[in-house]
């Protein structure tokens, strides 16, 4: 019940994500998908012993929307990178990416609260160590995801504006083949009796 914010979260954004792809591109979602995940994560620091239900469903719901805007369009913008006939092996990939990455993150990370917090919840101290251990996970989950977010951000904007080599070159047109028909100022093609 305690996950219960985080579930709901990601339940009402995801939904949402492909129409926000729509509508702002797939890395705008995506960087901002990210971008919420990472704060959130790193808001883990806020979470002390004495902390109430309140700060850490807040956090858990932030969490929940970064993911649920970054999960679907994560899938989309992986298929869109290869040709349709791979699409299947895209989806693939990256849902075994995603598994992989997860149970490897929460392995690590679960390793790196049990070096501050030890094995034994009733030995003294074990509170101020798991909350120790937690906040060194998070600023670590939450620094990866910003890069994360950085990196789709410029990816995205190489891809908007490709610089002035490559804009002339998509402006200028192929030269045609020798003996080749090509369209006229009008755009019309010349009929045979005009050839011959």
């Amino acid at each position: 019940m305690r996950f219960l914010p985080l579930t709901v979260a990601i339940w009402l954004v995801a939904p949402r994500a492909t129409r926000l792809c729509v509508r702002y591109g797939t890395e705008r979602v995506m960087t901002a998908g990210y971008a919420v995940s990472g704060a959130a994560l790193l808001g883990l620091v806020l979470l002390g012993t004495d902390s109430g239900f309140a700060v850490f469903a807040a956090l858990s719901m932030a969490l929940g929307a970064g993911m649920g805007a970054s999960i679907g369009p994560t899938q989309l913008a992986g298929v869109a990178a290869l040709p349709v006939q791979r699409s299947g092996l895209a989806s693939a990939c990256i849902s075994t990416t995603r598994q992989l990455g997860t149970s490897m993150g929460v392995a690590v990370l679960g390793l790196v609260i049990a070096h501050h917090a030890g094995t034994d919840a009733a030995a003294p101290g074990y509170a101020e160590g798991f909350v120790r251990g937690l906040h060194h996970s998070g600023v670590a989950a939450g620094a990866a995801t910003l890069a994360a977010a950085v990196l789709v951000a410029v990816h995205g904007y190489r891809r908007r504006d490709p610089g002035p080599i490559e804009a002339g070159r998509a402006r200028t047109p192929a030269p045609a083949a020798s003996g080749a028909v090509t369209p006229d100022a009008a755009g019309d093609v010349p009929d045979a009796e005009a050839l011959g």
